[in-house]
């Protein structure tokens, strides 16, 4: 493993040296026994020092464990475990610093430094120790290099070693909750779940309780031995099956020189598209395609899985706005590569006329594209209107932690 070694004076070694400094020029000058013997003295130590953080480094070796999947704000646990490769000596007070990089294009050269305490290393020995934190922004981040460094005993040396290794974690975008009348819009407005609906009379899903019978219910639901021990009528209910193909079109638009309100609009509307796709791949019930208009292309459709999942967060997490209009080619393609079935989803950073003829010129000459397009339902996330539909995760728990 590459690695770069320094030994360096501390301020408190400057200031040895410099008292040192004086008691030899003192004692040259008067020809003064006393101050030679201390000078003496106090050069021993120093040496000693220097001996002691030299060896104190050799062979030892760092690991570092985390997550592979994280989530903006989310609790981050990262271990690092120390390795003492040498048979005979120990290492005291050691501290490990690590350097986290965050390569998002909205936060370039954004670096934060962690450290940790190792207090005693024995010979032939490991020590796991850790820190812990959130990192706010979604995208890619670097961790490296590693640097470990110790001063001990007497703080005047500290000599570091710095390890080339380095890691990468990509940060989904945070996930948070959707309300009940999203689900109802979604299906309401779902012409698959329409055309199905009638199909669901004897047989709602998979059967996992038993209740009480109610006005309306189909006597095929009656489970007759349960009913005859209670002496009251049972049915077994079924669970809902939802069956809907959704394409999700995000618009992330923001000037150049976005303002900060701007900015969390464009992460409310990532996160409000990962929540979507996370819900209905969790169920594995639904073909689903996102689409987005951003500094990067981004297309990812198939049947709901995780699979499918972590594809759609890895892109959404190293997306960024633009300034340019590529909504009309973004949905053009999410017609085309959408049935007719499908239920389409415009979110945007920006209010949208999807009736604008010479925008979206190319989508309403195609009658059939003409016809869907209408409806569409699109949210605005620069409003009030996401608010009704969807609730960010609150960024720390009760502890604060």
């Amino acid at each position: 493993m590459p690695k770069f070694t320094a030994i360096s004076i501390c301020r408190e070694g400057w200031i040895f040296l410099l008292i040192l400094g004086f008691l030899i020029a003192s004692a040259l000058l008067r020809n003064v026994n006393l101050l030679i013997l201390m000078s003496g003295m106090m050069i021993g130590p120093f040496l000693i020092h220097w001996w002691i953080v030299t060896w104190a480094l050799r062979q030892i070796e760092i690991e570092r464990r985390f997550p592979k999947e994280v989530c903006a704000n989310d609790l981050l646990v990262v271990d690092l475990t120390v390795h003492n490769r040498r048979q005979r000596f120990s290492s005291w007070f050691l501290t490990i610093e690590d350097t986290i990089y965050c390569e998002h294009p909205s936060r370039p050269n954004t670096r934060q430094k962690v450290a940790s305490i190792v207090p005693h290393l024995a010979a032939n020995r490991s020590f796991t120790t850790s820190y812990q934190g959130r990192l706010e922004m979604p995208g890619r981040y670097r961790f490296g290099p590693l640097q470990i460094s110790t001063r001990f005993p007497f703080g005047l040396l500290q000599r570091s070693v710095t390890l080339n290794k380095t890691e990468t974690l990509i940060v989904y975008p945070q996930i948070g909750t959707l309300s009940r009348k999203w689900t109802t819009l979604l299906t309401s407005n779902n012409p698959s779940s329409r055309r199905t609906r009638h199909r669901k009379d004897h047989m709602e899903g998979s059967f996992y309780a038993l209740r009480d019978w109610r006005s309306g219910d189909s006597k095929r639901w009656i489970h007759w031995r349960t009913s005859a021990k209670h002496g009251e009528l049972k049915v077994r209910e079924f669970e809902q099956q939802r069956s809907q193909n959704i394409a999700i079109i995000l618009e992330l638009w923001a000037p150049k020189q976005a303002n900060p309100h701007q900015l969390s609009t464009i992460r409310q509307a990532v996160s409000f598209t990962a929540t979507i796709a996370e819900d209905l791949c969790r169920h594995g019930d639904s073909d689903l395609l996102v689409t987005a208009s951003g500094s990067e292309a981004m297309l990812a459709y198939g049947a709901g899985s995780n699979l499918l999942l972590r594809e759609i967060m890895t892109q959404l997490a190293c997306i960024t706005h633009t300034s340019q209009d590529n909504l009309p080619v973004v949905l053009k393609q999410a017609l085309e590569k959408s049935s007719n079935g499908t239920q389409l989803v415009l979110i945007s950073s920006r209010p949208v006329d999807l009736n604008d003829t010479q925008r979206f010129a190319d989508v309403w000459k195609n009658p059939q594209q003409g016809f869907r397009i209408e409806s569409i339902i699109c949210i605005n996330a620069a409003s009030n209107e996401i608010d009704e539909y969807f609730q960010m995760a609150p960024k720390y728990d009760a502890e604060g932690t």
